[in-house]
């Protein structure tokens, strides 16, 4: 399971991280349709926890970059609110003004930061440590 993991991870080192941009975001309010934004979000998500397991598994450092990179991506979209979800009154079209830590991207950053810290990786986790602190 372990060598699936990190084998699945560096096929997918090379790629970007989905840009999920204001239009697709609000294409949702004009189309009804969830599928194209959401299968971007979740997928850059799923990106993410790989790279964090990979990393927790493998232990050497070497993935601790494109996981920046990754929750870099998340804390740099438009909202962490899927559309479908994001209306303080039901069916009106909104764009959310306070936006609000994804509680899934937190836990992922502790995690990485905390391993990171266990290792003697000290540039890597200050560039981890630096993206934390651009979030609060």
């Amino acid at each position: 399971m372990a060598t699936g993991l990190i084998q699945e991870v560096e096929e997918a080192l090379g790629r970007p991280w989905p840009f999920l941009s204001l239009a697709l975001f609000q294409d949702y309010f004009y189309s009804g349709n969830r599928k194209r934004y959401e299968e971007l979000y979740f997928a850059k998500r799923k990106n993410l926890c790989s790279l964090v397991l990979a990393e927790c598994v493998e232990n050497k450092g070497r993935f601790l970059d494109p996981i920046s990179e990754g929750i870099w991506s998340i804390i740099s979209e438009v909202s962490w609110v899927l559309p479908a979800h994001n209306t303080y009154k039901r069916d009106t079209q909104q764009l959310d003004d306070v936006v609000y830590s994804e509680y899934s991207t937190h836990c992922l950053y502790v995690g990485s930061y905390r391993k990171c810290s266990e290792r003697a990786v000290p540039q890597k986790c200050e560039k981890l440590r630096c993206v934390a602190c651009s979030i609060r």
